[in-house]
């Protein structure tokens, strides 16, 4: 007997593969049969008898079988296949992982059989085919146009739910036969997932590597890239595959999906499309988000009164933040934009644009003198008003609590309205209880609620009070409380416009 420079042991092999989901065997011999000329396979799987064991008998319609029937035995022979895109084999070592633990096969083709013996020995049959060969496979998604059954039953044939194109690495042979990466265009097909499936990648039809909380099976057109053990991808092929995913049928993510690893990993990649992540951060965040400006702490609650949902900093990854943060909307701003652009609290006030008083319309004169007669009555102390006219503060009023002072902004308030003039004294008084910028703080609005009824007390008790003070031939004055509900002031708070107060914040009692 010959000694050569390397020995297989089957045993140690065996215990190596005795690791891995036996569904391998299945797969690998399926994956042989589909890469030949066929139209039908039939796999058949018999219980375990009373020692645990089974038959696998796998048998295709090819016309030729295998053209060297050596390789059924020989580790690591040339394969034929490593070099075509469009097949499956390139290692020649599936079916040798299925011998080794096998206890007893018999592979019969056109050109002849080799038997397999449970004592470990490996004779030539007498039996041939006239057409095929047996393998033991297990087939999920067969190929359109090949017709496959599992004991008996024919396999339905699985529509894809959408697709797209990909420039993916391929382990190819080169010139010389040794096996390299290249890249190149395929399509790649993606398949809604059965009851109790996990999502898997598959390589034409064969399923190879688990990916998890995915969305859809991935069906890749060509050779994937694999380990030895062909269960696993590499990170960045697996990104472009998500990424692609996501990019094809991002409009099927719904709130549930949005969250999921494999679309976090998918957005902050550069690659992905400006649809998709508007989409997802809208599926996840809602219609309205922003982020948390911690130089102006009242406006993150001050966004939340407005309906927006924070995006906390740990909500995304690093990578997904400055994806997202490139994303621009129609109109040039950017996709998501800060607590304190949408709801400011802390002003950097200038309010040097002061109007004389020689300047104030009859309608100013009266709110003015409103709010000095009924202050007193409502919070105890003394007010004074004044107006300001600054487009750049972007401000609708502001109570300077130490020296009881109310701006109003006529930039940004209407004194023509009569519910908004009532709604904007009562916030700001409602400043003088709590010293800061909280608008959700329990103590501002129980105080808003109290001074409401206070003003409607004193509607009912001192009518005179609610009197225009300067009735003249211009349009306005001070409406009557009662009569106010018929003019509808829009958005009191709207985006980028606060009421607020001024001066140091403190929560007062």
């Amino acid at each position: 007997m010959k000694n050569h420079w390397l020995e297989i042991d089957k045993k140690g092999l065996q215990k190596l593969l005795g690791q891995k989901n036996k569904v391998f065997l299945l797969t690998e011999m399926v994956s042989n049969a589909w890469d030949e000329d066929i139209t039908r396979v039939e796999v058949t799987l018999s219980r375990p008898n009373e020692n645990n064991h089974s038959w696998l008998p796998v048998t295709d319609n090819s016309p030729t079988g295998w053209s060297d029937l050596s390789h059924s035995h020989t580790m690591f022979a040339e394969s034929t296949k490593k070099g075509k895109s469009e097949k499956r084999g390139r290692f020649n070592a599936g079916e040798k992982d299925v011998l080794a633990l096998a206890i007893e096969a018999k592979l019969t083709t056109v050109k002849g059989q080799v038997l397999f013996n449970e004592d470990g020995t490996r004779t030539e049959g007498t039996e041939t085919r006239e057409i095929g060969s047996e393998q033991q496979a297990k087939l999920l998604i067969p190929p359109k146009g090949i017709v496959t059954l599992f004991n008996g039953d024919k396999i339905p044939y699985r529509k894809p739910i959408g697709s797209f194109t990909e420039t993916l690495p391929i382990p190819l042979a080169d010139k010389e036969g040794v096996m390299r990466n290249t890249e190149r265009k395929t399509e790649v097909y993606l398949y809604k997932k059965r009851p109790s499936e996990v999502a898997m990648i598959y390589e034409m039809g064969i399923p190879i590597v688990e990916l998890g909380d995915d969305k859809w099976h991935v069906n890749v057109m060509q050779k994937v890239p694999l380990s030895r053990d062909r269960d696993n991808v590499n990170p960045s092929y697996l990104r472009k595959i998500r990424v692609g995913a996501l990019n094809a049928k991002f409009k099927e993510i719904v709130k549930a999906d949005a969250g999921a690893d494999w679309v976090s990993e998918a957005l902050a990649s550069t690659t992905s499309t400006d649809p998709a992540v508007k989409h997802v951060m809208k599926a996840r965040f809602g219609d309205k988000y922003v982020t948390r400006d911690v130089s102006d702490i009242g406006s993150a609650k001050e966004a939340v009164s407005m309906g927006y949902n924070i995006v906390e900093g740990g909500s995304l990854s690093g990578a997904a933040w400055t994806r997202v943060k490139a994303v621009l909307n129609p109109d040039g701003t950017p996709l998501i934009r800060t607590s304190k652009e949408v709801a400011p609290t802390d002003v950097d006030l200038n309010l040097n644009k002061v109007v004389p008083a020689e300047k104030w319309t009859a309608v100013m004169r009266d709110y003015a003198k409103f709010v000095e007669r009924v202050a007193p009555r409502l919070i105890e102390r003394a007010i004074t008003v004044q107006f300001i006219d600054d487009d750049d503060d972007m401000i609708r009023g502001c109570l300077k609590w130490r020296e009881g002072q109310m701006t109003v902004n006529l930039a940004y308030h209407d004194v023509n309205s009569q519910q908004g003039n009532y709604y904007l004294m009562l916030h700001e008084l409602a400043h003088n209880t709590l010293h800061s910028n909280d608008h959700l703080h329990k103590i501002f609005y129980e105080t808003v609620n109290t001074l409401g009824a206070k003003l409607a007390i004193l509607a009912l008790k001192e009518p005179e009070l609610f009197e225009v003070v300067e009735p003249t031939d211009e349009e306005g004055g001070v409406q009557p409380l009662w009569d106010a509900a018929t003019d509808v002031y829009p958005a009191p708070y709207s985006e980028g416009v606060a009421a607020c107060t001024c001066g140091e914040g403190v929560d007062g009692s």
